[in-house]
């Protein structure tokens, strides 16, 4: 069976696992913006600090999918799982405030 490349179906698709490293580029972008909410650095270094860290991110990612674009291609319904777990794990890093955790119990009945 012939392992077909995104070049040899269509040249402006875009490949499942190019699509999939641009979806974690913008987790990554989203949680490491968000690690300056409460900091105790000025504004100057959080905008050098992230300025760096989004040239370094957006950088992997054009390389990842520059690679991604050479692997066979994958059916998309293969990687639902994937985008799921990427979900989860980027909604569960964040920290919810006890006082959040207590009013969602309260109108539960917990």
């Amino acid at each position: 069976m012939t392992k077909w490349t995104r070049e040899q179906l269509n040249p402006d698709m875009k490949h499942p696992l190019e699509q999939l490293v641009g979806v974690i580029g913008m987790l990554a972008i989203l949680r490491y913006g968000y690690l300056f909410i409460d900091t105790d650095k000025t504004r100057s270094e959080i905008l050098i600090w992230l300025v760096i860290g989004f040239a370094v991110i957006y950088v992997v990612e054009q390389a990842l999918k520059k690679a991604a674009r050479y692997l066979p291609i994958v059916r998309k319904r293969f990687l639902i799982p994937i985008y799921v777990i990427l979900l989860v794990l980027f909604l569960a890093s964040f920290r919810v405030p006890r006082e959040t955790v207590e009013t969602v119990r309260q109108f539960l009945g917990i």
